[in-house]
């Protein structure tokens, strides 16, 4: 599977029908007042995936080129932001984003049959 990790998924939430609940890392904060951090790349590799952290989406497609190369799972860490349209990835990957079952939402079945298809085509994790 390749998949790239944003330090938020609300763009992941909201394009596949559901509603953002308190999910950001800017929400969380400890009791010393500062922001949560998530090595996630670190957290990949704990799983046993290869993984990597890039500084700059100018370094996606040389960085995607490694993943679709690999042997197993592999986890291209960006950081962006999670709020302007403008700076969110245009990598087109397709993100395993959890849906609900049951619904009463159309547009939340529209997306949840959406997400079916795509997942048809997913290259499973080794």
């Amino acid at each position: 599977m390749i998949t790239a990790v944003s330090r938020s998924s609300t763009n992941c939430k909201n394009n596949t029908g559901n509603e953002s609940f308190n999910n950001l890392l800017e929400d969380c904060r400890r009791p010393d007042g500062e922001v949560a951090r998530v090595d996630f790349a670190k957290h990949a590799e704990a799983q046993g995936a290869i993984s990597e952290k890039l500084s700059s989406i100018d370094e996606f497609d040389a960085a995607f080129q490694r993943a679709k190369e690999a042997d197993r799972t592999y986890v291209i860490v960006v950081d962006i932001d999670p709020v302007s349209p403008a700076a969110w990835s245009k990598c087109d990957c397709w993100w395993e984003v959890g849906l609900p079952q049951v619904t009463r939402n159309e547009h939340t079945a529209q997306k949840a049959a959406e997400w079916e298809e795509g997942r048809a085509t997913q290259r499973r994790g080794v």
